[in-house]
């Protein structure tokens, strides 16, 4: 029953309440018209578009079927988009349509009429334009991404199911890789300086060797409207990205979202998961490649020992003799170059020894008082044997002794 008696029979159920809610509001307002921004724009895979519709102060869930999204396309055209996209303000028609499972109620639009680019879309537009001009998303800075890190950095909520994704694909695809958290807030309006100050730490420890150092680090969060995500459209986080010395990959958001971060960073991942994913190989396939490379290092060192093997043995007897021949009178010749260079260097050394030993021996006898009396001259000794060397020794009468070369 959807009636309770109590009394006076005044309690309904809750899908009794819903039913009479959902007739009341679809039949008394029939089709409405609303002005707003779109946000959190996501197209499912049957082709459905949802979003939100959006002011200052309330926001509204969108729903548009694919039979109003061709006429859709042709307004677009004429503001030069080819689809909906986060951020861009619009004029809708529609009606309202209450969910009675969920006890929510959505848009479902039959029109749009797009005014032009919201606020944050064309601050979004005019940052990525000034960044391009300073050269931020050349891709001849992009540093590599390491194919093998140790350890890998992570700037994000600590509390948030970004880093949880992160880490359940890390432990799938290869456990032993160790992980650092740099915490930071990923949403609100001072997260911008938090994530700022998470690169500049990550970095700094990158460049020093510290004991926090990481070999790469990501960037991310999971996806929300463009005003969740607003913080990694930020000018300081686009600068602490580009003068990041440490590579950085960006994973922030789903596949359809794109961020000032995605543009400044070395790689750009469509999700936190997918960063995951690109930044360690899979254990298994890295084991199957090496155990390729093993096969293929034997299988070629085997294919050239066999050939080796088979050449010797199917070698004539001639051309073995042959070959051992000349590689003996190789070895030979080559003996007999050695040998000759080392005789020719011991009979050089020899020749300068005895020029020298020569040389010396004339000095020495240069020095002989023998070889001085040759020469015409003699030594005068007194009587006691001592050597003359002037006539004051001298007194007349005294006896001298006078040698020649001849005495």
């Amino acid at each position: 029953m959807d009636n309770f008696s109590s009394g006076d029979n005044k309690y309904l159920s809750v899908s009794a309440f819903t039913d009479i809610l959902k007739t009341v509001v679809e039949k008394t307002f029939g089709s409405v018209y609303i002005k707003g921004e779109i946000s959190n724009f996501r197209p499912s895979s049957g082709g459905i578009w949802y979003f939100n519709l959006k002011d200052n102060e309330a926001s509204i869930s969108c729903i548009v079927f694919k039979n109003n999204q061709r006429d859709i396309f042709n307004e677009l055209a004429k503001i030069g988009k080819k689809n909906l996209e986060d951020g861009i303000e619009i004029l809708v028609e529609g009606k309202l349509n209450i969910y009675k499972k969920g006890g929510s109620y959505s848009l479902v639009v039959s029109s749009v009429t797009p005014l032009g680019s919201g606020g944050l879309f064309i601050k979004f537009e005019e940052l990525k334009k000034k960044l391009l001009s300073e050269g931020l998303f050349d891709e001849s800075h992009k540093k590599p991404i390491p194919e093998y890190p140790a350890r890998i950095g992570i700037v994000t909520s600590p509390t948030g199911a970004a880093l949880q994704d992160i880490l359940n694909v890390l432990k799938r695809r290869f456990s032993p890789v160790e992980v650092i958290v740099y915490p930071a807030a990923v949403q609100g309006d001072n997260a911008k300086f938090d994530i700022v100050r998470a690169i500049n730490y990550a970095d700094s420890q990158f460049i020093s060797n510290g004991k926090n150092r990481a070999d790469v680090l990501i960037v991310a969060r999971g996806g929300g409207s463009i005003e969740d995500l607003w913080p990694f459209n930020e000018e300081i986080v686009a600068h602490a990205i580009y003068d990041a010395s440490i590579p950085i990959i960006s994973g922030v958001g789903h596949e359809i979202d794109f961020t000032i971060a995605d543009m400044c960073a070395d790689y750009r991942a469509p999700t936190p998961s997918a960063a995951a994913e690109i930044v360690v190989q899979n254990s298994d396939e890295l084991f199957n490649r090496i155990d390729s490379y093993k096969l293929r290092i034997q299988g070629a060192f085997n294919g050239k020992l066999d050939l080796l093997k088979s050449r010797f043995i199917y070698m004539k007897k001639e051309r073995l003799a042959n070959l051992f021949g000349r590689i003996f009178d190789d070895n030979s010749n080559s003996f007999d170059l050695v040998r000759d260079r080392f005789m020719s260097g011991w009979n050089s050394k020899m020749d300068d020894r005895r020029n020298n030993f020569s040389l010396i021996t004339s000095r020495l006898g240069a020095l002989n008082p023998l070889d001085v009396l040759k020469r015409g001259y003699s030594v005068v000794y007194d009587s006691s044997g001592k050597a003359v060397v002037s006539g004051n020794e001298l007194n007349s009468g005294d006896e001298v002794k006078i040698v020649f070369k001849d005495s």
